[in-house]
């Protein structure tokens, strides 16, 4: 994606990334769960749906903190590189809509992070076969979650 491209979503690269570690959207679930049982306990089902989706839309807000889309990698999937927070540097991999998560990339050279540079560079490799192979469709990044 160019710079400044976010595919309609509400970035604010000026807030920090609030992930540290991965997390998957049955444990996001689980959470909201949680809440709205503390907060709600005895309420009509309509309400406690309510007040779900109230918590599920914040949550998802938060996804679009701290960072720069990247690359899309098709129904609601994304590449995005943290600008912004204890992970600043690394590209992660946004996958809500496929009900799957967010996590780290792995860099499969040094086993660490997935920064922005050694990223970029495997997205290179993957365009230029992609141009001599006659068409060969890219692979997704999320083959570099751990």
């Amino acid at each position: 994606m160019a710079l400044g491209e976010n595919d309609g979503n509400e970035v604010d690269p000026s807030r920090a990334f609030p992930f540290d570690a991965p997390l998957t959207m049955d444990q996001v679930y689980e959470e909201l769960d949680r809440q709205v049982e503390d907060q709600a306990p005895d309420a009509p089902c309509d309400e406690r749906d309510a007040l779900r989706d109230d918590r599920y839309a914040q949550w998802c807000g938060l996804l679009d903190q701290g960072v720069i889309y990247r690359a899309h990698e098709g129904c609601g999937m994304y590449s995005v590189l943290v600008v912004n927070g204890a992970e600043y540097g690394n590209v992660w991999y946004v996958d809500v809509a496929n009900d799957a998560g967010v996590f780290p990339l792995t860099d499969p050279a040094a086993g660490g992070p997935l920064r922005v540079f050694p990223w970029f560079t495997l997205w290179l490799d993957a365009a230029l076969d992609m141009v001599e192979n006659h068409g060969k469709e890219l692979e997704s990044y999320a083959v570099f979650i751990p």
